[in-house]
């Protein structure tokens, strides 16, 4: 759907600022009305257009982006044509000025200075995707974002459900384990490599709470890592290079919904609008990916426990000596899986070694 204008918008290059992309907000949407496509078009009436506020009376409100129009302008492939086409884009515009005035010095041709006081206007945006109906892709720094999303979420009304979105951390072991194995994904997204995460939730005393890997060729071959998912601590952070129909995205994903994309590989030469759409396209395929994820059967969705007894043992191949107890890990996984433990034909119960020095 080609969305109407504003301020000529249309006319101007496509600019978000800065150079990486920054999504601090994935939200989660539900249409509840039988005409989903009549409620679109009247999406953005609810939200009103911006214009310029003063002091006392600031102003804020929608700049509307027509990234359809920019797409087709600037003769873009057609699968950017395609996700520009698909979304409603708005920038969100805000003004902030201080509460007080501050003195300003202006200089003439001849040097002369002349000064004065006033309310210098600060101007913040933060940018909404909406892949309708179903995810908003928030852009922005992390405190713009929660000051506007609620905004955005009382212009919707009743209409749409609305829940932000974390990625389980269980989704993120489960890349983990598919880029380890060398197996394909269930969308048209490619896990290139992963080389950074975090991981938390230790007991400090023996391990340490937090654990981070960073500049690795494969985390899954990390000691630290793999010590972490023994000690079933959670991913928080996955960082990797990721291909989506022939783009290849260098992009960290957190487990309480933030992803951010770097201006380098296929984002580093092209224009602010180019990066922008496919990183759009990339955070498409993630959500269809988790939503496949999750609907998965759990003997696919979660690990066999005999992951974690060839982890260990593979760590120990390496010289880690690990001869710490994961049982309960096993248990939980086992629980997961709706399977019986006892089941299982492998030696899950180990144990540290008497001290003989005792």
């Amino acid at each position: 759907m080609s969305q109407k204008t504003d301020n000529n918008k249309s006319e101007k290059e496509f600019d978000y600022g800065g150079g990486e992309l920054v999504f601090n907000g994935i939200i989660r949407t539900d249409v509840h009305r039988d005409d989903p496509e009549q409620l679109r078009d009247q999406i953005l009436d609810n939200l009103s257009e911006f214009t310029p506020g003063v002091p006392g009376s600031e102003g804020s409100g929608r700049i509307d982006l027509d990234l359809e129009s920019h797409a087709e302008a600037n003769n873009l492939p057609s699968e950017l044509k395609e996700i520009a086409s698909n979304l409603l884009s708005i920038e969100y515009r805000y003004e902030h000025y201080p509460n007080e005035t501050i003195e300003v010095v202006e200089y003439d041709d001849d040097g002369e200075a002349t000064h004065t006081e006033a309310f210098p206007r600060k101007t913040h945006s933060v940018f909404a995707y909406w892949d309708y109906p179903g995810t908003i892709f928030v852009q922005g720094a992390k405190t713009r974002v929660e000051e506007v999303a609620p905004k955005i979420n009382s212009s919707l009304g009743e209409d749409v459900g609305f829940n932000y979105h974390e990625f389980d951390e269980e989704f993120l072991l489960w890349l983990v384990i598919r880029d380890k194995h060398s197996l394909d994904l269930n969308t048209r997204l490619d896990i290139v490599e992963l080389s950074a995460s975090e991981i938390t939730g230790g007991n400090p005393e023996d391990f340490g709470r937090d654990a981070e890997v960073d500049n690795s060729d494969d985390i899954g071959q990390s000691l630290p890592i793999q010590a972490g998912i023994l000690k079933d601590m959670d991913f928080s952070m996955l960082e990797g290079d990721f291909s989506i129909n022939g783009y290849r995205v260098n992009s960290k994903i957190y487990s309480d919904g933030r992803v951010r994309l770097y201006a380098n590989r296929d984002l580093g030469e092209v224009s602010k609008l180019e990066r922008a759409l496919i990183s759009l396209l990339f955070l498409s395929e993630l959500i269809d990916e988790y939503e496949q994820w999750s609907n998965l059967s759990v003997d696919k969705k979660y690990p066999h426990p005999r992951y974690f007894k060839e982890l260990h043992d593979e760590a120990n191949k390496q010289g880690a000596n690990y001869d710490f107890d994961f049982t309960s890990l096993v248990h939980r996984y086992a629980d997961l899986r709706d399977e019986n433990p006892s089941d299982y034909e492998f030696e899950f119960e180990i144990y540290e070694p008497e001290d003989n020095n005792e």
